[in-house]
């Protein structure tokens, strides 16, 4: 078993946690982005990425966080292993007993929301904003910090139909999304077509709504070469992958929400 899976193991139940469940919901708690399946195929012997395993040491703290980026690295360089040795004032904790939670796991990516669940999400503007909010959230939301953005008797009850379909979970601080990562399923009928139809136009209103600020508003209308069309397009996919990787791993600093959509047309007209 790589180094890194051994060593995890051996933080979880030093700071007390007997299942895996329950130190990975420690680290939600703590700003972890990923969701439980992914750090069960962790235990397993998967080696995360520099973000994952950053989180991880961010939760737990020196020397334990220490010990982690150690074997992160034994496990990446195994045959230069000798240059991340273990801290030598620690003793070789004992063998682990597999946690049984772990028996048969698999890696999932992203999960994918099941035709009742969109059902809900689309039921109203509400709901989707809703939705929204809870994956790009840091922390649970509770109704009220929504402000105006909705009366009361709306949101309450909007937010207890996403509960019901197991879209959002209820805790004691508030709401937040059952996978973060969630993702939707191809439009292979017309309801999810509608849906997503649906989807686009409460995208527009989401930053009304809530008060974002504008930041940038242009329109171009040109004729241009088509040889430069797939030179605009990749320049676009970096713009979209410079937005994806522009957080931090500190959850802390991820104060400000990004709303971006390009529209990109191309066709011939008159003249």
């Amino acid at each position: 078993m790589e180094a890194f899976a051994v060593e995890l193991k051996n933080t979880r139940l030093k700071l007390g946690h007997r299942t895996a469940r329950a130190f990975h919901a420690w680290l939600k708690e703590r700003g972890a982005s990923f969701n439980y399946s992914y750090y069960m195929r962790l235990e397993q012997g998967g080696l995360p990425s520099e973000k994952v395993v950053q989180e991880i040491a961010n939760a737990c703290r020196a020397p334990a966080a220490d010990r982690l980026l150690l074997s992160y690295c034994r496990s990446l360089f195994p045959k230069s292993a000798y240059l991340f040795p273990e801290p030598a004032e620690e003793k070789k904790p004992a063998p682990i007993e597999d946690d049984p939670s772990l028996k048969g796991a698999t890696i999932a990516s992203q999960k994918e929301l099941s035709l009742r669940q969109v059902a809900a999400i689309g039921a109203g503007e509400v709901h989707y904003h809703i939705f929204l909010l809870c994956t790009l959230a840091r922390k649970a939301i509770r109704p009220e910090e929504l402000g105006t953005a909705y009366p009361a008797k709306v949101l309450n009850a909007a937010f207890a139909l996403l509960v019901k379909h197991e879209v959002l979970r209820q805790g004691e601080e508030g709401f937040e999304a059952r996978a973060p990562e969630a993702r939707f399923p191809d439009a292979f009928n017309q309801e999810l077509k509608d849906a997503y139809a649906r989807f686009d136009q409460w995208d527009e209103s989401f930053g009304s709504r809530f008060a974002l600020d504008q930041l940038l508003n242009k329109l171009l209308l040109r004729r241009v070469s088509g040889r430069y069309l797939s030179i605009i397009n990749k320049q676009l996919d970096a713009l979209f992958e410079i937005v994806k990787s522009s957080d931090e791993v500190d959850q802390r600093h991820n104060d400000k929400v990004l709303q971006l959509k390009v529209v990109l047309r191309q066709g011939k007209l008159p003249g």
